[in-house]
């Protein structure tokens, strides 16, 4: 455990001031400027879009954005970031040479992968809640201040999300170990994000890992009884056997640098 806790500092501290880091900053801003500028620019059609009580429509309009687009995107670069470290610097020898274990480096890389991407889900609530503020700020017809924030709302929908993109990022990260070119990563990556989409019509979606972001989403309910659907379930199956499956091939692998 100590020499876990010895690799999961080193790693925190490799993406310390990253491009990985400001990406999970960067990335989580994104939807919600791009939606403080749209109040904003056209105030007269989104405060009758949004109605009466505008927060649910809000953060609606948020989570769909970023489950269609940003959160596969994000997951796809962030874990090749994190991954092409050793690589990009040519360290593996060093790091595989260290007193540490293949399993601390193994789990450490992906826990903190995990916790780039929980960093990213609060930060892009809290900023989804400030944008629509924001907007009220210049143009008071939102009334975003007047009605309580849904926080249920907005952390189911966050952990639906988590949920179905647990078996996507499981397998990137896998994807990122085994290539040493970032292109080739970040592009077998995009391929199966855009796949999945394009699948998402077909019955059989529930089988393919990078279409679950965009599924919760469209299947999933922000005010109802949380309940785990199918894809979600294939989800979490897809966690455990890539993740095991990810490390005995980073164990028996010959050449890992």
């Amino acid at each position: 455990m100590s020499t876990f806790l010895i690799s999961l500092r080193t790693e925190f501290m490799k993406i310390r001031r990253s491009s990985a880091f400001w990406l999970v900053i960067a990335g989580s801003a994104f939807l919600p400027c791009i939606f403080f500028l749209m109040y904003v620019t056209k105030p007269d059609v989104f405060i009758k879009r949004l109605g009466s009580n505008p927060w649910m429509g809000h953060i609606l309009q948020g989570f769909e954005g970023a489950s269609f687009f940003l959160w596969p995107m994000f997951i796809t670069v962030v874990a090749s970031l994190v991954t092409q470290i050793e690589y990009r610097n040519n360290t593996w020898k060093q790091v595989l040479a260290s007193p540490l274990k293949l399993g601390d480096v193994y789990f450490a890389k992906y826990l903190v992968i995990q916790c780039m991407i929980l960093g990213a889900y609060m930060l892009f609530d809290l900023e989804m809640m400030l944008s629509g503020l924001a907007a009220e700020v210049f143009y008071p017809g939102y009334t975003f201040a007047h009605h309580p924030v849904p926080i249920r709302a907005i952390l189911q929908l966050d952990a639906k999300s988590f949920i179905a993109i647990l078996g996507m990022t499981t397998i990137q990260y896998c994807i990122s170990l085994r290539f040493k070119n970032f292109i080739a990563a970040i592009g077998t990556g995009l391929a199966l994000i855009i796949a999945g989409l394009i699948m998402i019509p077909w019955d059989k979606v529930v089988y393919f890992p990078y279409a679950y972001s965009a599924l919760s989403f469209m299947r999933g309910s922000a005010t109802g009884d949380f309940k785990i659907l199918k894809h979600e379930y294939w989800s979490l199956g897809y966690f455990a056997v890539f993740l095991l499956g990810g490390f005995a091939d980073f164990v028996f692998r010959r050449e890992r640098g």
